[in-house]
């Protein structure tokens, strides 16, 4: 049998998004899956214990601890959007728990499929992480892909009802960062920026490297990393002109320079 990933960001109270999340977990256990469950944003208040069922409101405090009760369901409340909200450990319905987004993202990764389930009316922010620095010795590149996976992966909010779709553009020493064979363990012991566009490249994201730059440097395709296939990845790093990145520079909602 497989796993199911869920993450839900719709609120108890006012949206049935959580009623069709639960729902569609209980379905899924029944057939003999496992589900791990994400709670973010305003779906952390079903964590919360001494819910009170009223006729017309949505209430899966019951539904929630049979499914805890067949030992294949897995219910994670983000720690963060919790505590933000006022409610903590003491607060919290008993088996559920507690984590940052990294419990999520790895929950993803391991998954057989991922449903992110969210409010309706969203909208989507483009954030755009234009990478310039060197590869080591600095972390700039390496927090522009690290914020740029966890934003892709987690659907973290902007404000409510907020999306966020990222892509990352390497343009003149930044183009660096894309070479294959790195050994980065080897001369400076941390692991090497291969990974994570890696996962960039597994989770869909829009990898651009700049032509020009690489031309400058003498750099070929096939020196470069350009697929994430042997992890199970389909998208492709893009070689694109200048004037490329630029036009995407100018559709997105927020630009960030590393």
């Amino acid at each position: 049998m497989g796993k199911l990933t869920i993450g839900c960001f719709s609120s108890l109270v006012g949206s049935l998004s959580l009623d069709f999340a639960v729902k569609l977990s209980d379905a899924a256990v029944k057939k003999g899956h496992t589900v791990d469950f994400w709670m973010s944003g305003n779906a952390t208040m079903l964590s919360k214990k001494g819910q009170k069922a009223f006729k017309d409101y949505s209430h899966l405090a019951k539904p929630v601890q049979e499914l805890l009760a067949t030992g294949k369901f897995n219910i994670t409340a983000c720690e963060a959007c919790a505590a933000a909200r006022g409610y903590h450990k003491e607060d919290t319905m008993e088996g559920v728990k507690s984590h940052s987004m990294d419990w999520y993202l790895a929950s993803t990764f391991e998954a057989d499929r991922v449903l992110h389930i969210g409010g309706i009316n969203m909208a989507t922010k483009k954030l755009l992480f234009v990478v310039r620095a060197l590869p080591y010795k600095t972390e700039a590149s390496r927090l522009a892909l690290t914020h740029a996976i966890s934003s892709q992966s987690v659907e973290i909010y902007l404000k409510d009802g907020d999306l966020v779709e990222a892509s990352v553009a390497f343009v003149g020493d930044g183009v660096m960062n894309c070479l294959k064979g790195q050994q980065a363990m080897k001369h400076y012991g941390i692991t090497s920026i291969e990974g994570h566009m890696k996962n960039a490249l597994l989770l869909d994201m829009k990898v651009m490297v700049c032509k020009e730059d690489l031309a400058k440097f003498g750099i070929k395709e096939d020196a470069l990393l350009m697929d994430a296939e042997d992890i199970g990845g389909e998208t492709n790093a893009q070689i694109v002109p200048y004037s490329e990145i630029q036009k995407e520079m100018e559709s997105v909602d927020h630009l960030l320079f590393c």
